[in-house]
C-alpha cells in the first residue's frame, strides 16, 4: 500500500507513463504471486486471467484485466491513456491488494 500510496503523491505518468505502467503492473504481479501463490509474475495477462479464472472472484478478474490490459497497451503499443485512466488503475490495483491482504485476527 505504501508503493502506491507514494505512486498517488509522485504522480510518475507525468513524466514517463510507461515507466509507470511497468512498476504498477510489476508490483500487482508480485504482491498478487506471493498472496495466491500464483506464478503471476511468469504469465502475460491473459495467461495470468486463464490461471485465475476458478480462483478469484468477477470483479477480482476484471480489476486484474482492467489494469494489465491498460499496462499492456502503454507498454507494447505505445498507447496513450488519460489522467482519470491513471488513477482509475491505482484505484483498482488499491482494491486488489485490500482484498487479498491478510486477514487481522485482532491480534
Amino acid at each position: 500500500m505504501q508503493a502506491l500510496e507514494a505512486m498517488r503523491a509522485d504522480r510518475p505518468w507525468e513524466t514517463d507513463v510507461k515507466q509507470y505502467y511497468v512498476a504498477l503492473g510489476d508490483l500487482v504481479r508480485h504482491y498478487l504471486s506471493i498472496r495466491s501463490g500464483l506464478p503471476l509474475s511468469e504469465k502475460t495477462t491473459e495467461e495470468a486471467l486463464a490461471l485465475v479464472k476458478m480462483k478469484w472472484t468477477a470483479a477480482q478478474r476484471e480489476d486484474y484485466a482492467f489494469i494489465m490490459s491498460r499496462a499492456d497497451v502503454v507498454k507494447f503499443a505505445k498507447g496513450t491513456m488519460d489522467v482519470d485512466t491513471h488513477l482509475g488503475c491505482l484505484a483498482k490495483a488499491e482494491a486488489l491488494i485490500v482484498e487479498f491482504k491478510p486477514k487481522d485476527h485482532g491480534e
